[in-house]
């Protein structure tokens, strides 16, 4: 099978063809590489993204649950004391309060500032202080009815004294007086029956009497916290008298506006942020209620319905958990547990969580970016590979295009700049004197055979040495003088040097000598001296006297 470019081509094609294929081959290699990996760095971009905003707002959100339960477990202890004060201006009980509405009005308006200083202080959405009496025993639903204060910031803002705050419990003397907006929400005592605030506080307290404050304090999520409408996160601690009678509740609690509002998603780090959120809820092993946590971010772009629904955390998807809903993989992300009590709290078994999701169409969606991305890098690759390949053919062709327009216009003395075809070219001038072409091998062979004393059989020797003096005749006198130089034994360097002629002119003389004389070499022409003396025979008289001439000059050199 011939070559594939047995038809010739240019060299700058196809050194560019070459290049081209092993820039291809290449390009090719690296994308099969990467598209075996793409798709995983792709998500582990995003991942390690999501991660660090994980880790952040956890810990944000770690260290505001930790003021606060300290400032809530700061306030109980306030109060505790300052209720046993006045209970003891009173001569009263706790539970003699029930039924006394003017001294229930008298205490907790007494502890009105306290309140609101103390939810200024911690920058929460509300505070409130729950008393274990009642206005009226005797009314119906007074078993579960108690006295209390809850004042919430409107704007779920910085506290602002000079703000207008809702009075959602308590008595309308203080709200009146202390300039409170009432609303239709608002009631006069709370309702605990069910409610975690009241009934675990005081079940935990009743089995461990012996426990300090600082491990009595309990956070739980609530979808209706007394006259809200929105999720709150609530920490609640008991009163406790100094022989460790339980006095009632108090706390803060941290709405969903709020908790949006202090953990904003930095959304300029995390590519195509679209539905993703935060949340801080307790999960049941591996389970989130999205609908009973404290949001932030687009939640509702991403749960919608899920909202109602518990999200089942389940096997890694690519570094990412995967978020499922009733068997359908809605989410993807990461979530981390976070520690809210010591070791030692009786709530200590309880899981809290937080977790950084976005829905699974958008990360693929970035997956898929990634990928565009990748296509586009490897397209200007090849377009920048195929302009290098043309500036590197025409570099290389050029010292060869160079060379030949050179050699065209009879500058024999040219180089390329190249040590191999500048070593070929040196060759070639070196051999250039003894050319060898196929034509003349019989005149050869038969040469050599008259040397030898053979005889060949074509035309006979005696004729071709006849025809040989003949042509010498025909030599012009220029030329006559390389020839009998040539018959010296001299080559066409050191003939220059003696007629003081260029290289380009003696091999023009070259040309001509061989063609009017009919040999192919100067080794040819040198065989027929050789057998010119042999065989006694000599040149005219004419052409013998200018070899004598040139032979005596030559030897005066």
């Amino acid at each position: 099978m011939p070559p594939w470019n047995a038809h010739g081509m240019p060299i700058r094609r196809l050194f560019f063809l070459h290049m081209l294929l092993f820039l291809v081959l290449i390009l090719l290699g690296v994308v099969a590489v990467l598209s075996l990996s793409s798709w995983l760095r792709s998500a582990s971009d995003t991942v390690i993204l999501l991660s660090k905003e994980k880790d952040h707002l956890a810990q944000n959100t770690q260290k505001r649950v930790g003021e606060i339960s300290a400032q809530a477990v700061s306030l109980s202890k306030e109060l505790s004391a300052s209720l046993e004060r006045r209970l003891d201006e009173y001569r009263l009980s706790m539970s003699d309060l029930s039924g006394k509405p003017d001294v229930l009005t008298k205490i907790l308006d007494g502890e009105i500032n306290r309140l609101l200083f103390s939810l200024e202080k911690i920058k929460s959405s509300g505070v409130f202080i729950v008393l274990d009496a009642t206005v009226n025993p005797d009314i119906e639903g007074a078993a579960t009815s108690r006295a209390g204060l809850y004042i919430r910031n409107i704007d779920q803002g910085f506290m602002d004294r000079n703000a207008d705050q809702l009075f959602l419990r308590g008595p309308t003397q203080i709200a009146i007086a202390e300039g409170f907006t009432l609303q239709s929400r608002w009631a006069l005592e709370f309702d605990v029956q069910g409610q975690p605030f009241w009934e675990c506080i005081r079940n935990v307290h009743e089995e461990n009497p012996e426990l300090p404050l600082s491990r009595l304090y309990y956070w739980y999520f609530s979808e209706d916290f007394p006259g809200l409408s929105e999720n709150t996160g609530v920490c609640s601690v008991p009163l406790l008298g100094g022989d460790g009678r339980f006095l009632g509740v108090c706390g803060f609690e941290t709405g969903a506006r709020r908790f949006a509002r202090d953990n904003a998603i930095d959304t300029h780090s995390i590519p195509n942020p679209t539905g993703l959120f935060f949340t801080f809820s307790a999960p049941d092993e591996k389970i989130f209620y999205p609908g009973k946590a404290l949001l932030t971010g687009n939640a509702i772009q991403v749960c919608g319905t899920l909202m109602q629904h518990a999200l089942t955390i389940e096997e890694d998807f690519h570094g990412l958990k995967i978020f499922s809903c009733e068997g359908n993989s809605a989410c993807v992300g990461l979530w981390s547990n976070i520690t809210l009590y010591p070791a030692d709290s009786p709530f200590a078994d309880q899981r809290f969580a937080t977790a950084i999701v976005a829905p699974k169409k958008n990360f693929d969606s970035i997956v898929t970016a990634s990928r565009l991305r990748l296509v586009l890098i490897g397209v200007i690759l090849l377009c920048i590979g195929v302009a290098l390949s043309l500036y590197l053919s025409d570099r290389c062709e050029k010292p060869f295009k160079e060379l030949l327009k050179a050699l065209q216009s009879g500058d024999m003395s040219a180089k390329s700049h190249i040590h191999e075809i500048d070593d070929l070219l040196e060759f070639m001038r070196s051999q250039l004197d003894d050319p060898r072409t196929p034509g003349n091998s019989v005149q050869e062979a038969a040469l050599s055979n008259e040397i030898n004393g053979e005889r060949g059989s074509g035309d006979s020797t005696e004729d071709l040495l006849e025809s040989f003096i003949a042509n010498t005749r025909k030599l012009s006198r220029a030329e006559a003088d390389v020839f009998n130089l040539y018959l010296e034994g001299y080559t066409a360097q050191e003939i220059t040097g003696i007629l003081s002629l260029s290289i380009n002119t003696i091999k023009t003389h070259n040309r001509r000598i061989f063609a009017k004389l009919n040999v192919a070499s100067r080794k040819e022409l040198l065989a027929w001296v050789q057998v010119l003396t042999a065989s006694g025979r000599s040149l005219d008289d004419a052409r013998q006297k200018q070899f004598d001439k040139i032979r005596s000059i030559v030897k005066s050199v």
